[in-house]
């Protein structure tokens, strides 16, 4: 098996054959010894220090000594990503072809690496994880499958398969060739295979978090997958197309508690009906979605890059989520929006994000109406940043009512540059909630990010005593409030 790895990657680390002089009165045994420290680590600890190295570094330790000939077999966790297991060279060439090409020789170097770690009788007995990232071939297909039953045999428990965006034919996943069995696989991702033996995954009776990315995939795979795995707890599908087709994320006995829909296209309707469902990411082009049974769902996440998902978050998203306790809005320009009466209550709704993306801060007063629609809210996050790209000057028609907000706590302005629509606003918060206790004029950027991230980015300006003490005198003139003013 070492024969398919690099002949460079064989040179032992530096690090354990460091030498230094030897001192006067000093023997050879106890300069031997004071070299070569790591390898009196107990074996936990060198297991740890190799677990950070790539596949070939660790099994290319075992030729140090005898002390390090078998502490790779304890690892767990495997992967193989072309470029970092290959390094610059691939081995001397074997065919004519492959001296012509030298992607052909690192290709046929990568696969027979795989090939022979996972074809060792003494190597690992168990794979915990597992990773294998390459341009696979339509040649490889076959040889994937030997892979793949392998790591299954060893009782892996995660598995990553990305087998690159030049492959002629589909990949089918599980392979065709397993016979049957349960497999203790709990933590699966796939990207650019086929579903269309979504029977087979009646095999995988564990599996608990399943990544679909850059797949084609039909209602009947989705239903057949989620009917065959029934203790499904997670599920994120990004950047696949599903041909014009519904998306039905449906069943009574769906243990499913996560689903994130990224940048997903083709998609006609989404329809949930998922009673322990809780948390949802959707991002992307706006889809009409069907909230059919959804009782237990608390976090949404919501990012729209069209101004159809401004109307539904603002017209119709209150009455479809009545019962949400947290809500993260993202969503680009407000051309064309139109509020024609206050949407209805969320009811529950304590914590809420307002991310946008618009043409102008002239005007921002339109944000009260999810104020005044959520009575309950406790905390608010806004970040507001102007694009060049949106050309209209409209706005949307909105005048606040005289209402009061009496659960309103904390407020959080990113992005904020004091231009006169946010000072109106802020004014506006410190007007109408009269609990307020803290507000914040943050200068970072808020963003999210796919699978329930926050994300912020430090700005390079800081706020002036100056410009504080100005900001400040122009915040609270004719308002009456004691909540506490910061500026960062």
């Amino acid at each position: 098996m070492m024969d398919s790895f690099p002949s460079r990657s064989l040179s032992p680390p530096s690090l354990l054959h460091r030498k230094r002089k030897r001192t006067s009165g000093e023997s050879g045994t106890e300069c031997q010894t004071e070299r070569d420290r790591i390898s009196k680590l107990p074996d936990h600890l060198l297991a740890c220090i190799l677990e950070r190295t790539d596949v070939r570094t660790a099994v290319a330790t075992s030729l140090l000594s005898r002390r390090w000939r078998c502490v790779w077999k304890s690892l767990v966790d495997f992967k193989f990503v072309k470029e970092p297991i290959l390094g610059r060279r691939a081995g001397p060439p074997s065919s004519a072809e492959s001296r012509r090409d030298p992607a052909i020789r690192r290709h046929r170097v990568f696969t027979k690496c795989v090939s022979g770690f996972l074809g060792l009788k003494d190597g690992p007995p168990t794979i915990r994880k597992l990773s294998l990232e390459f341009s696979a071939k339509k040649k490889d297909l076959a040889m994937v499958d030997g892979w793949i039953h392998s790591a299954l045999e060893k009782g892996v428990h995660e598995l990553k398969l990305k087998l690159g965006p030049n492959l002629t034919e589909e990949y089918i996943f599980p392979p065709l060739s397993l016979n049957g069995g349960e497999y203790s696989l709990t933590k699966l991702k796939l990207s650019g295979c086929s579903l269309h033996n979504h029977a087979g995954f009646s095999m995988f009776g564990s599996l608990s978090s399943l990544s679909l990315e850059d797949m084609d995939i039909s209602k009947d795979d989705m239903q057949g997958v989620l009917q065959n795995c029934r203790r499904l707890k997670s599920l994120c599908l990004a950047d696949c197309s599903f041909s014009g087709a519904d998306l039905s994320i449906a069943s009574p006995d769906l243990q499913l508690k996560e689903l994130a829909i990224v940048d997903c296209e083709q998609i006609r309707i989404i329809e949930l009906s998922a009673p322990r469902l809780e948390r949802l990411q959707y991002m992307g082009q706006y889809t009409p979605m069907l909230f059919t049974s959804v009782p237990h769902l608390d976090h949404v996440w919501l990012k729209y890059a069209n101004p159809a998902g401004t109307n539904y978050i603002l017209r119709k998203l209150s009455t479809d989520l009545p019962r949400s306790r947290n809500l993260n809005l993202f969503f680009q320009s407000y051309e064309d929006v139109k509020v024609p009466c206050l949407p209805a209550c969320f009811g529950s709704l304590k914590n809420l994000t307002v991310n946008v993306n618009i043409n102008s801060k002239t005007d921002l007063l339109w944000m009260a109406i999810l104020l005044e629609a959520a009575p309950f809210l406790e905390t608010l996050q806004t970040s507001v940043k102007t694009s060049d790209s949106y050309y209209s000057r409209s706005t949307i028609p909105w005048k606040p009512s005289d209402f009061v907000h009496h659960h309103l706590v904390e407020v959080k302005m990113y992005n904020f540059e004091g231009y006169c629509g946010e000072m109106a606003f802020a004014r506006l918060l410190l007007a109408k909630a009269v609990d307020l206790r803290s507000m914040t004029f943050n200068r970072d950027d808020l963003f999210a990010t796919p699978r329930w991230k926050m994300m912020y980015y430090k700005s390079s300006k800081q706020w002036t005593e100056q410009q504080t003490s100005v900001l400040l005198k122009q915040l609270t003139e004719g308002i009456s409030t004691s909540a506490s003013l910061v500026f960062r």
